[in-house]
């Protein structure tokens, strides 16, 4: 990693479990005004920037360029929400390790993947053809509540480090004390994040905002079955590059203690480092 040069940025991935096309990331690019002539030099900035903050200089090798766009995306493109979004979601790591990814997550991984025997959070392997969206499937494999560890849940949703916009969320096969569940939750949530939620009585419903395509066996679909993805999450856990991710993710945190107040609001209301390049046609 450095700081100067062009490099070419080409995240795409035929990954078995996420698979994405170039079309697809420059569509992102493009629907979050990202500036494709000025991505490296933005990147470039970011760098330069977490090395200036003292309390992400351990973290930032482990970020990656391409884990900062993903943070720039987030922020359609301002490095000053992106400064902030990275230096929020690294303190708030640090500042609750017990339900993140650590060495005694790493050093146990039988338990973190008897996670899946019990409840399946993924991304569907392929994105919704119909909006490009990425659709993430919470689907219980065991009944028995009992054997749930939220705590192992909260660690595998933490791989990213990075926050994700919600769509929409659709529930099929909801259990009886859903309806229940669903009206006592609803005081907890913001009212536009409320309408976005759907309780699909059949399959066919659910095919009109979601394509068969993509959904797993399971559900009517084309996808890969649920019992499939379980398996092939275990096994890229096991796998020389889940391990590298895993011991990079615990490394992703920042150390407040190290914050020097006086660059926090430099950076944060609009002084040094605030400005881009303009081009002019």
């Amino acid at each position: 990693m450095g700081v100067g040069g062009k490099r070419k940025m080409n995240y795409t991935s035929n990954f078995s479990l996420i698979e994405v096309t170039r079309a697809q990331m420059m569509a992102v690019r493009r629907d979050c005004n990202i500036d494709m002539e000025q991505l490296n030099d933005d990147l470039d900035m970011l760098e330069k920037w977490c090395r200036s903050q003292d309390q992400l200089v351990e973290a930032l090798p482990y970020l990656g360029r391409d884990m900062l766009e993903r943070f720039l995306i987030q922020a359609k493109g301002s490095l000053e929400r992106t400064k902030q979004g990275i230096d929020k979601a690294l303190a708030v790591r640090g500042m609750i390790p017990d339900i993140m990814l650590n060495e005694k997550t790493i050093t146990n991984l039988d338990k973190f993947c008897n996670l899946f025997d019990n409840v399946l959070i993924t991304s569907l392997p392929k994105a919704n053809p119909e909006d490009g969206t990425r659709v993430i499937l919470l689907r219980l494999m065991n009944e028995n509540f009992e054997d749930l560890d939220l705590i192992e849940c909260a660690k595998f949703g933490t791989f990213g480090a990075y926050k994700f916009k919600v769509k929409g969320i659709h529930v099929i096969n909801a259990p009886s004390f859903f309806d229940k569940l669903f009206f006592i939750a609803k005081g907890f949530f913001p009212e536009k994040m409320v309408k976005r939620i759907r309780v699909h009585g059949s399959y066919e419903e659910l095919y009109e905002v979601i394509s068969k395509e993509i959904l797993p066996k399971e559900y009517g679909g084309e996808g890969m079955s649920c019992s499939r993805l379980v398996e092939e999450w275990k096994n890229y856990i096991r796998s020389d590059d889940g391990q590298r991710i895993m011991e990079n993710s615990h490394r992703l945190v920042s150390d407040v203690s190290k914050r020097n107040l006086f660059k926090f609001d430099e950076e944060y209301f609009g002084l040094p480092g605030s400005f881009k390049k303009i081009n002019i046609d």
